[in-house]
């Protein structure tokens, strides 16, 4: 897997919101992370096809997926004064600092974000 693919945690939420996209990655009933034997070929693994758990996109293909579906837009920004990452769903007014990566701020977001959207599934 990908430094930015997502956590197992934030690939249930996306499922549960319904997200159902073709990925390379995913991870199985117990939260194995695995990726695709045909790397070239994506596939929606929350098709419930088989033993498959989760879709595993990366961070920014989720990003994208919330924004056109949702309207939920995430922001993250570099704090040069302590070297750190903050992150920010801009439509709420929502945010978190003091991450050691984009990519943590990011899950961070991406996490909140499932969790408060609604969903009509």
């Amino acid at each position: 897997m990908r430094n930015d693919t997502i956590s197992f945690e934030t690939a249930k939420l996306t499922k549960e919101k319904g997200f159902n996209e073709h990925t390379l990655d995913f991870y199985d009933e117990k939260g194995n992370e695995r990726g695709d034997c045909n790397w070239y070929s994506s596939v929606n693994y929350n098709n419930g096809e088989g033993y498959i758990k989760c879709s595993a996109p990366e961070q920014p293909v989720l990003r994208k997926w919330l924004r056109e579906k949702y309207n939920e837009h995430i922001s993250i920004t570099y704090m040069a004064y302590d070297n750190t990452y903050s992150g920010s769903l801009t439509m709420r007014s929502m945010g978190w600092s003091g991450f050691k990566t984009h990519e943590e701020a990011l899950e961070k977001c991406l996490q909140v974000a499932l969790k408060v959207i609604k969903t009509n599934i």
